[in-house]
């Protein structure tokens, strides 16, 4: 415990280095991990502290062409999108150090999952509905016809 803090286990690591600089790049998988904030990301220069960049949801690197139910996200596909145009990337590690509790966490339903997804809002919290006049331009036209000849409205 360093500064009152404890370190949840990372369960798998993605380390990325580069060409000609000592500049690495971390993404790590935690046993906590919630759907919306599963890949944590960091960058490290040489032996330095890594600094905490951002987080991403756990369909990251999935190509948006394809639904995310058919294909199983993993570190391979973040390495992929992440290195995909680049020519400075040197080498791509990717170490699994909890294999079962990484699959879980991978195959598990998104709610299940730490957080999981924002909740649905609720019935009561939503705000009541006001009558709205519509002008005639967006009547049917039977609508049009019975007020028209004021009949039934």
């Amino acid at each position: 415990m360093k500064n009152g803090k404890s370190k949840t286990p990372v369960v798998a690591r993605m380390t990325v280095t580069f060409q000609g600089s000592a500049k690495k790049v971390i993404v790590e998988v935690h046993s906590d991990a919630s759907f919306n904030k599963f890949y944590t990301w960091y960058s490290q220069i040489g032996r330095q502290n890594k600094s905490k960049i951002m987080t991403t949801h756990r369909g990251y690197g999935i190509d948006p062409h394809w639904r995310q139910a058919f294909v199983t996200p993993g570190l391979e596909l973040v390495s992929a999108r992440y290195t995909s145009g680049r020519k400075d990337v040197k080498d791509v590690q990717i170490k699994i150090f909890r294999k079962r509790e990484y699959n879980q966490l991978l195959t598990c339903a998104p709610d299940q999952l730490g957080a999981g997804l924002p909740k649905a809002a609720d019935a009561s919290t939503l705000p009541a509905r006001i009558p709205v006049r519509l002008p005639v331009g967006y009547l049917t036209l039977q609508k049009r016809m019975d007020i028209v000849a004021g009949g039934a409205g």
